[in-house]
């Protein structure tokens, strides 16, 4: 989760306010119709990212338009954690920038939760890099901001009955302090794939963003193709925090309890929830495979030895690289 100020595209916000709404489907010279709101996954982001290159400023809005719905329709197949109210968004809702810089698809901005208490959406802002063409990759992309989400409003919920309240983003900041620790570099193999979905090159180890990846992995990875496989498992292992995991809660929030997402994960890896016992298999030995080249590769020598304790039934797990070869070759969602 980064903290930072609102990021808006202000003079395309402007058009689709002055123009109307604009139409989410359009009639083809061949007389068939373009519906974003149904049309194949791949092919409505690629209509966006065809109108999204375009100069002229009619494009860029219906580009913004069939985004915004393609984060609508993600949307339809999550449902938010407590806390948070499970309400629904429409396009109007959905917080939007053109800026990618290869740093985060999506971002929760925590400054934002005394202004709009009751609408969680209006505190999360997505960019294009959320919704490539694997429709699995944005859902997951949400469910990891909700987890970020319902944390802030529990904390949120605890600031409005401290007596002697600092400002709300004092009192934000200093929590995250709480759980978070110093940066670490992250090589430049995982700086490459990370581009793709939001691995900065340096990672504050957090419990907060740690149970928000974990969350992501638990539910998806078995779901993921290649790429998004290892993007998952880097995020989860680079945010695994080695010194701050024994700071007293003074929130009712399972994000402050380390233990317990950890356990998630390694329960997860223990039986993952797949048809047969090969596809368990299969799927263990890709996370497996995954997570300890993340901890060897880019976590610093001296967490190492912690984390093959900590996650002891993943570095304990055996296969052949005749094995890991087959299933990297033969895995299929």
């Amino acid at each position: 989760m980064k903290i930072h100020g609102t990021i808006g595209n202000q003079r395309v916000n402007s058009l689709l306010t002055s123009a109307g709404a604009t139409p989410s489907s359009l009639q083809r010279q061949q007389g068939t119709t373009f519906d974003i709101n149904t049309v194949d996954w791949s092919k409505g982001v690629a209509a966006a990212e065809s109108l999204a290159n375009k100069r002229d400023n009619a494009s860029k809005a219906r580009a913004l338009n069939y985004y915004k719905s393609l984060v609508v329709r993600a949307t339809a197949q999550v449902t938010a954690p407590a806390p948070l109210l499970d309400k629904k968004p429409t396009t109007k809702d959905i917080r939007w920038s053109w800026k990618t810089g290869g740093k985060w698809g999506a971002t929760v901005d925590p400054k934002l939760v005394d202004n709009h208490p009751g609408d969680h959406w209006k505190w999360i802002l997505f960019n294009p890099s959320a919704v490539p063409k694997d429709e699995t990759w944005t859902i997951s992309a949400i469910v990891h901001e909700l987890d970020h989400a319902a944390h802030a409003l529990a904390l949120y919920e605890a600031w409005k009955k401290e007596p002697k309240k600092p400002q709300w983003d004092t009192f934000y900041v200093n929590h995250f302090d709480n759980w978070t620790e110093k940066a670490i570099k992250v090589g430049e193999a995982a700086g490459v794939v990370g581009a793709i979905g939001g691995l900065p090159s340096k990672i504050r180890p957090s419990a907060i963003e740690f149970r928000a990846y974990t969350e992501q992995l638990v539910q998806f990875f078995h779901k993921y193709e290649h790429n998004y496989r290892d993007l998952v498992v880097k995020g989860t292992v680079l945010h695994y925090p080695l010194k701050k995991q024994a700071v007293a809660a003074t929130i009712a929030d399972p994000a402050l309890d380390l233990a317990t997402a950890r356990q998630k994960l390694l329960d997860y890896f223990n039986d993952p929830p797949v048809a047969d016992k090969a596809r368990k298999r299969a799927v263990k030995i890709l996370l497996a495979a995954a997570f300890k080249g993340a901890v060897l590769l880019f976590r610093p020598a001296g967490d190492q030895e912690q984390m093959k304790k900590d996650f002891k039934d993943i570095f304990d797990f055996q296969f052949t690289r005749e094995e890991r070869r087959q299933v990297f070759r033969t895995y299929k969602p």
